[in-house]
């Protein structure tokens, strides 16, 4: 089977776990990259570029990868004898109904996706680089942490950074997944920005975890946390999710300390040992080939 898989670059904390499992793609299963990234502006004409040095009939499928909300324009093919897949990351895209009708599968990243009730929508959620991201031997210096974007968006996680605040030692990290100005932007191989999130994470007893717009979709967070054996308090994500629910304390902001009290700390190892065995980049990479091996 020949793969075409059309890959964004961009600055988000996503890419380095998806620029994992996409070598994974083309390392284990001779899968064919192309790239680098996309935005709505010339999205379209430097997909056409591409594909005019990979002509459609070679290919059984091209997957366009939206792999952190810069995303495609909608792309049309005047002869389509290959399918196309769009890897949905972010189904806030604004131009994702158009992404939906040219593809013949979706594969969609969070279950409380708009396209989740369509046949064209299978859910293969978060891969995890578990190299980068995994329990190690930190010391849980600080009993409780929180990182990631707060506002309006983010009101329980907004509540949430109010009380920890109170905790003596807690942890309260900036927007782990994004380089900051200045800094050089993430072309896929520079990682250390995330290896510095997961080093802290691994100094952290227990993560508060929540989602956008209280949708409890499953965000990176849930995965990178428990990969580094933090036991994650906050929010159970919606669907079956692929993610260990029964090593997760469900939570709301103004519980946090009586959970944290009275959480078993066993869950942070027992959640690690489960995401690097199940949720991987190689893992996800084989899960991926399953669906598009119809």
């Amino acid at each position: 089977m020949n793969i075409l898989w059309l890959g964004i670059n961009d600055e988000g904390g996503c890419t380095l776990h998806w620029h994992k499992m996409r070598e994974a793609l083309a390392r284990d299963h001779d899968v064919t990259l192309a790239g680098p990234g996309y935005t709505y502006g010339d999205g379209a004409k430097k997909i056409s570029q591409i594909l005019s040095g990979f002509p459609c009939r070679e290919w059984d499928w091209i997957v366009m990868d939206d792999c952190n909300a810069k995303g495609y324009v909608p792309v049309s093919f005047d002869v389509k004898p290959c399918k196309v897949a769009w890897r949905e990351h972010d189904y806030w895209n604004r131009h994702r109904h158009g992404l939906a009708r040219v593809s013949d599968l979706i594969l969609g990243c969070y279950p409380s996706s708009p396209f989740a009730d369509s046949e064209k929508w299978v859910h293969i959620p978060h891969a995890v680089d578990t190299e980068t991201f995994f329990s190690g031997n930190g010391s849980r210096k600080h009993p409780i942490g929180m990182y990631g974007k707060c506002g309006t968006c983010y009101d329980n996680r907004t509540a949430a950074k109010k009380m920890i605040r109170t905790i003596p030692g807690a942890w309260l990290g900036h927007h782990g997944g994004y380089w900051k100005n200045g800094a050089k932007p993430n072309d896929g191989k520079k990682y250390f920005y995330n290896e510095k999130l997961a080093a802290a994470l691994r100094e952290v007893g227990a993560l508060w975890v929540d989602s956008p717009d209280n949708k409890q979709a499953l965000v990176l967070k849930y995965f990178e946390g428990a990969a580094c054996g933090c036991v994650l308090l906050g929010e159970v994500p919606a669907g079956d999710g692929m993610f260990p629910k029964q090593f997760m304390v469900e939570c709301a902001p103004e519980e946090i300390p009586d959970a944290l009290n009275s959480m078993p700390k066993e869950l942070g190892s027992q959640a690690a040992e489960h995401v690097h065995e199940h949720h991987s980049v190689g893992v996800r990479a084989g899960q991926i080939m399953e669906v598009l091996n119809v």
